[in-house]
């Protein structure tokens, strides 16, 4: 399937600091009153007399602004001098040039706290946060446009119903633009975007870039995403920039400490207010980069202390390295994410892409988004947890060394692209779109409300893309659905399924939801990905609930390439389905023994369809467990028949036991010696191989071969 041209550009928009401030060219002049201009957004609830005003044309023709005026119904900003908007030209202004420029990165086109501004201030005009009106008022004394929000009881010829309602503190207002022209019926519902637009608020529009083959690399946690990222961090040359929810793995926090240290430019943004809080591992991890060089910032704001937050959490979790090449994934900086062990931890989906175009994109986002200048960036070493003779912890062991999948790379060209969110859902979510064009879907997600409820009203609707999955069944398609089954999403997820699950049973659709098995070796599902078709996959790190699209920093990375659906496919097929195959115990072959000799018995040669995750030896014959270890090295000091057992087991569980028998035989009889107890005497052994560490082997899956010998 082919990424919808429409999702491409649901975030244009006019940013409310673009400058129009040059004359039109001949024959673009209009004459008063010109029709077309209209209030298109303002900020009314501003914490540090930051209120502005955006005024847009819509006209055919520039409007020159001298002589119009704008009123809340107690004070006047009257425009004075020659200012030109030309047609589908926007212009600004602020109340506070200091704080826009803050929070825009520029300066308004008109300040009103510039001594020599062209416009001049009577009575008292202030956007009162409980609710107001703005007229804006033509230089032949016409109301030209009329908005009013909140507890506002004015009226006017040209607004019809209730005043814009639930206007929040730190929230710009925005009309609804559609296309080239915004939307204007005169009421309240011109101004009801889906997206939240905080002030300082970003319009990243999604990228799509065609990248060779060999240049994109698929992992998936547990099995190997740290393989991957340490990889990522180690082969950077000069700036690293990592942003994510957390950060508070050892083993990546180690790898970026040694790039601070060999001169990397290493720039860190996490979020200053996980849920939960912020951990003490995180609190050590960020605390010691920040002490060897690294810049560490995190992103918190408060609006008590009047600063604003200019979107939800920073939910992202992404690698820029040089410039030149990205990792995005589902999963954050933190152990369960991308872990040590490579068996039991969070299932996650992650993408690497080798692309300058895409690297210099999400840098730019990284950039916006961690400027010093933003209220709601502070640099960690200002933050009172902050303690910089902390050390980063130790990782765990490793118990599981190996994982089912490996890092795959397509051969063929994939077409990747880009999608920010709150930008990229302006009016709808835009994973809309991608499940209305689909009609098989393979989808993991960790957290699904069936319900949303709605921002301007507070009424509860039907959570969108579990009304588009029912059409998508409804219409022939064939949907799967993973759901995480941890405690903490049981209640809200089990809803969502059930509700699914009744409504394609009922309607005899092809649809199956479930929530992850509980004996899966995946502690968590966390991811939020998608398989669309068979032909596109999605690594995201949107969750299901209103906010992950409409206020949370947030971003997706869409894979067109069959390959790369097959192998994400793969890693879905492995969560689908219960591991009720065991694994193949294969303890070695019989053999004869002199006695004075040593033997090493090695369990390698075990299969399982998945992975094995232990192999334990019983000895003695007693059918207890003597050593843990891939192999063992037995010293006999007695001739005899002995039987040596080992079991494994896999990740789900299953197991099976494969028996060795030894002949323990001396030079002068050169046969059995009976005199030895044949079962159940005592082997002297020693660790062997990995010094009894339990290892975790990924083998592909085969066919149990015929008995190998008489007392198998």
């Amino acid at each position: 399937m082919a990424v919808s041209s429409a999702l491409l550009f649901l975030s244009i928009a006019f940013a409310p600091y673009h400058s129009y401030d040059a004359a039109p060219s001949a024959g673009s002049i209009g004459s008063y009153p010109a029709p077309g201009l209209l209030v298109s957004e303002f900020y009314p609830c501003g914490l540090n007399g930051d209120e502005y005003i955006v005024l847009a044309n819509t006209a055919p023709i520039g409007i020159n602004l001298r002589n119009w005026s704008l009123s809340d119904g107690e004070g006047l900003w009257k425009f004075l001098k020659d200012v030109w908007i030309p047609s589908g030209g926007m212009i600004s202004i602020s109340c506070n040039s200091t704080s826009f420029i803050s929070a825009f990165d520029r300066a308004p086109d008109l300040a009103l706290d510039d001594v020599e501004a062209s416009v001049s201030v009577s009575g008292t005009f202030r956007l009162a946060d409980n609710g107001d009106s703005i007229s804006l008022i033509s230089p032949t004394n016409e109301t030209s446009d009329f908005v009013k929000y909140g507890d506002c009881s004015e009226s006017s010829p040209g607004w019809s119903g209730p005043a814009i309602s639930d206007v929040r503190s730190g929230e710009v207002v925005k009309r609804i633009r559609r296309g080239a022209t915004f939307q204007d019926s005169g009421s309240s519902q011109d101004w009801y975007p889906f997206r939240e637009y905080k002030y300082g608020y970003t319009e990243f529009s999604p990228i799509e870039v065609r990248v060779p083959g060999g240049d994109v690399v698929a992992f998936t946690s547990p099995d190997c995403s740290l393989d991957v990222v340490l990889e990522r961090i180690r082969s950077a040359d000069y700036v690293i920039r990592l942003c994510g929810y957390e950060l508070s793995s050892s083993a990546a926090s180690e790898a970026l400490l040694a790039a601070v240290n060999r001169g990397v430019d290493v720039r860190i943004l996490v979020d200053g207010a996980p849920a939960g809080g912020m951990g003490e591992a995180q609190v050590a991890c960020l605390s010691a980069l920040s002490s060897a060089g690294a810049d560490v910032r995190i992103l918190n704001g408060n609006l008590s202390k009047k600063v604003v937050q200019h979107v939800g959490p920073l939910h992202s979790k992404y690698l820029v390295l040089d410039l030149q090449s990205v990792v995005v994934m589902s999963e954050n900086f933190v152990e369960s994410g991308i872990s040590n062990d490579r068996v039991f931890a969070n299932r996650g989906w992650g993408i690497a892409v080798s692309d300058a175009e895409l690297a210099e994109w999400l840098a730019q986002v990284f950039d916006s988004d961690s400027r010093s200048a933003r209220p709601d960036v502070v640099g960690w070493r200002s933050d009172k947890r902050c303690n910089l003779s902390a050390r980063i912890p130790p990782s765990p062991v490793a118990n599981h060394s190996k994982g089912v999948l490996t890092a795959f790379t397509p051969s063929s060209e994939c077409k990747v692209t880009f999608v920010p969110s709150p930008d990229a859902s302006v009016l709808a979510p835009y994973l809309n779109t991608l499940i209305e064009e689909s009609s098989s879907l393979m989808v993991e997600q960790f957290q699904a409300d069936l319900y949303w409820r709605e921002r301007w009203t507070s009424g509860l609707v039907i959570n969108p893309f579990v009304s588009r999955l029912a059409a998508c069944m409804r219409e022939g398609g064939h949907v799967r659905m993973i759901l995480d089954s941890t405690w903490f999403n049981l209640e809200r997820n089990q809803e969502v399924a059930e509700y699914l699950g009744s409504l394609a049973s009922n309607e005899t659709l092809e649809g199956e939801f479930r929530l992850m098995d509980p004996n899966s070796p995946i502690t968590v599902v966390h991811n939020k990905g998608v398989v669309f078709d068979g032909l596109m996959s999605m690594i995201s790190s949107n969750n299901w609930g209103s906010s992950s699209f409409a206020s949370n920093r947030e971003l997706a990375a869409l894979v067109e390439s069959q390959e790369t659906a097959q192998y994400f496919g793969r890693s879905f097929e492995l969560d689908w389905s219960p591991d009720d195959v065991p694994p193949e115990a294969d303890a070695g072959m019989d053999m004869e023994l002199q006695l004075g000799k040593s033997v090493m018995l090695n369990g390698s040669g075990s299969t399982d369809d998945r992975a094995i995750i232990s192999w334990s030896w019983d000895t003695d014959g007693d059918g207890k467990t003597d050593h843990n270890g891939v192999s063992v090295e037995l010293y006999p000091t007695v001739p005899g028949r002995f039987r040596v057992s080992l079991t494994v087991q896999d990740s789900w569980g299953n197991s099976d036991t494969d028996t060795v028998t030894i002949d323990v035989v001396t030079q002068e009889l050169g046969s059995h010696d009976r005199a030895g107890t044949e079962i159940g005497q005592t082997l002297a052994y020693s660790l062997a191989g990995c010094a009894g560490a339990l290892l975790g082997v990924a083998i592909a899956r085969r066919c149990r071969r015929p008995p190998r010998k008489i007392n198998h």
